[in-house]
């Protein structure tokens, strides 16, 4: 006896409820309460496996991969990344720059201060600004094992966002989908119900043969009526993007650890000296309104008031000293002077 048979003895023959249960091979029906008045208005419950509910939208003659997707954003069972290059992502954050808008204060601070230690020139740029990338660059061409780690860690937060928001969209599609036969939505992707009036009523609408299962059915009805997801997923998948499901607390967390290791690590390679006088440099240059790879003419104490056609920059601040590069129009010299010098460069007549 088929499942559509058993339900019409149920109605018309008042055959037992279990009849039902027994034909059907998914155990998907259940007769969740009898009327005595009208066993065609007995409620039929209908629960799916996710599984089950899955295979009811996937067209097995369809060549995109929906159906992995699907499985993917509703079961959450799948392994790597389902959109992104983990290390094109690693890389073009950096390069780009715009890796920094993920970052909170706590982890600006600390790029701050790395570049501290490691490229004063950059210290000024504004991480949140368009030249950030030149931060990006320099981080991922002298720190790559650290910037590795963070890109990873940002294309792995990155992809993570992406299948959240394909979840909603799937969920958005998916959910309710048989409202307009009537077949009520108790829980999305798992628990429905309807009549068994209804039921008989939907089944001949799908078209389907008595001989057939639920499954096939649903899968009927599904096609005739065009239910559930239009297209591919893949694509564009950008189109998914909601910053709300990035996990900020975890990324800044995780790249916290990595840029703290980062700083104690360079903190180690200067000595105290050396690392007191960089900074008493580096406080004076600011204190004085200087940045770094910026040219500039002398103070007017320098020449007692006249112009010079003597100009300058500073280039890096290592091992307590400051690199200055000085140009004369015609040829470029550079030395390296430690705080007195820098004092005597910038302001004494007689000296240099």
């Amino acid at each position: 006896m088929s499942v559509y048979k058993a339900l019409i003895d149920f109605r018309d023959n008042d055959n037992d409820p279990m009849w039902v249960k027994n034909e059907d091979k998914w155990s998907i029906l259940k007769i969740a309460t009898v009327s005595k008045r009208d066993r065609g208005k007995s409620i039929l419950e209908l629960y799916f496996t996710e599984e089950e509910f899955i295979q009811i939208f996937i067209d097995d003659n369809d060549h995109t991969n929906n159906g992995f997707l699907i499985r993917a954003a509703l079961g959450g069972n799948y392994y790597g990344y389902l959109f992104v290059d983990e290390y094109y992502e690693s890389e073009s954050t950096w390069l780009e720059g715009y890796i920094f808008n993920y970052f909170n204060d706590e982890n600006k601070k600390l790029v701050k201060e790395i570049l501290k230690l490691s490229r004063p020139s950059l210290m000024d740029i504004d991480l949140d600004g368009p030249d950030a990338d030149e931060v990006g660059k320099f981080f991922y061409s002298f720190f790559s094992n650290e910037a590795e780690d963070i890109g990873s860690n940002y294309a792995s937060e990155y992809d993570s966002a992406l299948v959240k928001g394909l979840k909603d969209y799937v969920l958005k599609n998916l959910c309710n989908p048989f409202k307009m036969f009537n077949l009520i939505e108790s829980s999305c992707a798992e628990k429905y119900y309807t009549t068994v009036n209804n039921f008989l009523k939907v089944w001949n609408l799908s078209d389907s043969d008595e001989q057939d299962d639920v499954m096939e059915m649903l899968k009927n009805l599904v096609s005739k009526y065009e239910v559930g997801i239009d297209g591919d997923l893949y694509e564009d998948y950008h189109s998914y993007w909601d910053s709300s499901h990035f996990d900020e607390v975890s990324f800044n967390r995780n790249t916290n650890t990595i840029l703290e290791r980062l700083s104690d690590k360079l903190l180690d390679e200067f000595d105290e000296y050396s690392l007191k006088e960089n900074t008493k440099i580096l406080d004076k240059l600011s204190n004085y309104g200087y940045k770094f790879d910026k040219r500039y003419s002398f103070p007017k104490e320098k020449n007692f008031g006249e112009k010079s056609n003597l100009t300058f920059e500073f280039k890096e601040v290592s091992d307590g000293e400051v690199k200055i590069m000085l140009y004369d129009g015609i040829k470029t010299t550079y030395g390296w002077y430690d705080y007195e010098e820098l004092i005597n460069f910038l302001f004494h007549p007689e000296l240099f």
